[in-house]
């Protein structure tokens, strides 16, 4: 639920990082706090999960009111899909997910390196055009990004 405090914090995108493999994403568990949060102007961002399904991402980044973020390679073949990322056609964005370092953290792959990435270009973006609805925001991120053509799944990224 979400309440008049939650509702004024000047929160922009949050990142979910979470994943399970339903049988089906209808009546997710995770879509009524998604959507509530989207309600009052917070995009809920979450990582597509990293089992390589061309046509189906984890929870809960399949609900509808999240948006999910798939990986691709940067170092080795820049812009390119990340063959264990999961992909759908709901998903539009995509972000380098492969060999991140993080200080005082260290190194890792995945779709959950991805996603931080598009959150927080939300979050700037958002920042800088805070009439943006929630539409506009996304729109600015896909619009920023060079295409991705996944040849596997058929799909094109951003």
């Amino acid at each position: 639920h979400t309440d008049a405090a939650f509702s004024t914090a000047p929160i922009a995108a949050i990142n979910l990082e979470l994943e399970s493999y339903p049988a089906s994403c209808s009546g997710s568990a995770f879509e009524p706090l998604a959507a509530s949060v989207r309600d009052v102007g917070i995009v809920p961002v979450a990582a597509a999960g990293n089992s390589g399904l061309l046509s189906s991402v984890s929870e809960p980044a399949c609900a509808p009111s999240v948006v999910p973020v798939g990986s691709t390679y940067w170092l080795d073949a820049p812009d390119t899909m990340a063959l264990s990322s999961n992909r759908s056609g709901a998903m539009r964005l995509v972000a380098p997910g492969d060999t991140v370092c993080v200080p005082d953290v260290g190194c890792g792959s995945g779709t959950s390196f991805a996603a931080p990435q598009i959150t927080g270009a939300l979050a700037v973006l958002r920042n800088r055009f805070p009439d943006d609805s929630i539409p506009a925001a996304l729109w600015r991120v896909e619009a920023s990004g060079a295409p991705i053509n996944d040849n596997a799944s058929g799909f094109l990224f951003r």
